[in-house]
């Protein structure tokens, strides 16, 4: 029986632990290779905003998240396009613990800047946690399939010009 006790409290305590990862985000956020200051960045958990912040003066930011969960990361100044990063923390394995790193930079574009409208796309880039041994995974796929959505859309403002 005290065996068994011990198992209890030993598989206790590990899923305990596995709460406790989490993923920091940084980079830069620039405008044709210039850093921009006074950026606003807000994180959205669970569709409730638990963080609001600035970058660097320059340029640079960092951003701490716990695993487990899924996140909106916006990037906004005025004068410029709002950028969305989704970032899905979390897998099926929910024991999985560790301090996760990704290197992301953020190109804000002008509103006047030539071929660039206001409208909203949905996010830019896409984070998942693949495992502990992956770490956090860039959907390469999903940006091409954005960034052909961007230039379509740039295609049809000048065919309409």
């Amino acid at each position: 029986m005290k065996n068994i006790y011990i198992l209890l409290l030993v598989l206790v305590s590990n899923s305990l632990a596995a709460q406790n990862g989490s993923l920091t985000i940084h980079g830069r956020v620039e405008n044709e290779n210039q850093s921009i200051k006074e950026v606003a960045i807000e994180v959205v958990k669970d569709n409730e905003l638990i963080k609001e912040f600035g970058n660097y003066k320059n340029g640079s930011y960092k951003v701490r998240l716990e695993l487990g969960s899924i996140y909106n990361v916006s990037f906004y100044k005025e004068g410029y396009v709002i950028k969305n990063i989704g970032v899905i923390a979390k897998t099926p394995d929910s024991l999985l613990v560790g301090q996760f790193f990704f290197q992301l930079d953020i190109d804000l574009f002008k509103i006047d800047q030539p071929d660039t409208s206001v409208t909203v796309f949905p996010d830019v880039a896409k984070l998942m946690l693949k495992g502990a041994k992956e770490g956090f995974i860039y959907d390469k796929q999903y940006v091409r399939w954005i960034s052909n959505e961007f230039d379509a859309k740039k295609e049809s403002q000048m065919i309409n010009r």
